[in-house]
């Protein structure tokens, strides 16, 4: 139903990545994915690297995004993230690339904490090649 609609915004350091409409929420949370309905209960939660899907009349927007926060309230979503990528933005030929070298860093002798940059990376990496695709 028309009446029935989340406001959502996407917004990263530089500017505002989305503004619009949706029946349908689907978020990156830090425990686990989950999604957004209309009169969703409120909540803020961290996002971890991964795609949010924005849907509307059976239509998906993606977008990548690089962790972050989520605020949902009165049916309202604001989504708060370093980078946040969509389709056209996304050189995929690049991001293989860039997926297969960091991938090959893993065998490599890393320490924990480069160890847990590098899992970030590969994360949002495999969400922007989802967008592609």
């Amino acid at each position: 139903m028309a009446d029935q609609l989340i406001e959502v915004e996407i917004i990263t350091p530089s500017r505002s990545v989305f503004k619009g409409k949706a029946d349908m929420v689907t978020l990156p949370g830090a425990v686990s994915e989950f999604q957004v309905l209309y009169n969703h209960a409120p909540i803020v939660s961290s996002l971890v690297p991964g795609l949010v899907k924005i849907e509307l009349n059976g239509e998906v927007n993606k977008f990548a995004v690089d962790g972050g926060l989520v605020e949902i309230r009165d049916n309202y979503i604001s989504i708060i993230s370093p980078i946040a990528d969509s389709k056209g933005t996304i050189d995929a030929p690049a991001m293989e690339a860039k997926l297969k070298e960091s991938k090959a860093r893993i065998l490599t002798n890393l320490s924990d904490q480069e160890l847990e940059e590098l899992r970030h990376d590969i994360q949002f990496i495999e969400a922007q090649l989802k967008i592609t695709q």
